[in-house]
């Protein structure tokens, strides 16, 4: 090859290579940008899950007032029928029965509204930690295909190899999340 040739060939190669080196620079820069945004955010998912206090009382106050009304008329209706027949006999039972009723019905609605702040609870915690694992972690069905291995294989030694290591690395993770327990 020419000299000339031979360092024009150099240069591209050195041109190329510090292209790559400036795109991976600045993709670094970037996802590092990203995950000092992201990281609090889901920091705060699994530190504060649920609903606030507020929105809680909320949801309570609006389902056990809907259950209440709906008792309530039903209530004025048997008082206004005891009323228009003059016969107050059945009025005495008639409220306690609704009274049953509504006790019951006022249960069930206290206990799905706690129910429904469990679930939404739970579900920020894992979406926390989902969002969280995968700043840091990778794709290891993808990555184990790329490799022509069987994914189960990568990930029983991504296993063996975490328990082997002091924690783990979801240890370290956790710890990083402010999460003392490993997973």
């Amino acid at each position: 090859m020419a000299r000339g040739a031979q360092k024009s060939a150099e240069d591209m190669s050195k041109s190329g290579y510090g292209g790559a080196q400036q795109f991976n620079t600045n993709l670094e820069t970037s996802n590092q940008q990203l995950q000092s945004y992201l990281l609090p955010q889901y920091q705060n998912l699994i530190q504060n899950p649920g609903y606030d206090q507020t929105t809680k009382n909320a949801i309570t106050q609006n389902s056990e007032g809907a259950t209440a009304a709906t008792y309530a008329s039903a209530g004025d209706a048997l008082a206004r029928r005891a009323a228009r027949t003059g016969n107050t006999a059945g009025e005495v039972a008639g409220m306690d029965l609704l009274a049953q009723n509504k006790a019951k019905t006022m249960s069930g609605v206290a206990a799905g509204d706690q129910i429904q702040f469990a679930n939404r609870a739970k579900s920020d915690v894992s979406q926390g930690l989902k969002g969280a694992s995968e700043l840091y972690g990778m794709d290891t069905n993808l990555l184990a295909r790329s490799l022509g291995l069987p994914p189960e294989y990568l990930q029983q030694y991504n296993n063996g190899a975490n328990q082997k290591s002091q924690g783990g690395l979801s240890w370290s993770w956790n710890n990083g999340l402010g999460i003392n327990a490993p997973l």
